[in-house]
C-alpha cells in the first residue's frame, strides 16, 4: 500500500511547533551574492556529457554548447534566488532512476537508486 494514498492530517498546534519556532525566529536569512555568467560557464565546463538527462530532459553536453543561454540562466538564477515563491517546480524536480543490480526484479532492495537533480538545483548547490 502505497504512503502517499493515505490523506494524513497534521497536528498544526503541537507544543513542538511554536518552540521551534521561537528558537528560529532570530536566525538571519544568508545573503544571496548574485550568480554571474563566468560562475555557470564553470559549473557547466564540469558537467559531464552523456549521464542520463535530469528532470528537465536535457542532457548535459546541449547545454554546455548553447553558451549564448548562460547570461539568461544567471539572470534567472538571480531572479528566482530573490523571489524562491516564483519557481517554477518544474526546475525544482528531482527523478530518481532505479537500476536493477540483479535479474531479480520483483524485490525492492535489488535496485541502485540513482538521483537527477535539475539544472537549476544543481547550480544552487555548486555557487
Amino acid at each position: 500500500m502505497p504512503i502517499w494514498g493515505n490523506a494524513v492530517k497534521h497536528n498544526l498546534k503541537a507544543s513542538w511547533i511554536k518552540s521551534e519556532q521561537t528558537r528560529v525566529s532570530n536566525v538571519t536569512a544568508i545573503e544571496h551574492s548574485p550568480i554571474t555568467t563566468k560562475q555557470v560557464t564553470r559549473l557547466n565546463a564540469t558537467a559531464l556529457n552523456w549521464k542520463a538527462p535530469r528532470p528537465d530532459r536535457i542532457n548535459n553536453f546541449w547545454i554546455k554548447h548553447f553558451t549564448s543561454t548562460y547570461s539568461y540562466s544567471a539572470h534567472y538564477f538571480n531572479k528566482f534566488m530573490a523571489d524562491a515563491e516564483k519557481i517554477p517546480d518544474f526546475l525544482i524536480r528531482d527523478i530518481t532512476y532505479l537500476l536493477p543490480k540483479s535479474q531479480d526484479y520483483g524485490d525492492p532492495s535489488k535496485y541502485r537508486p540513482i538521483p537527477a537533480s535539475a539544472h537549476f538545483t544543481k547550480y544552487t548547490h555548486r555557487v
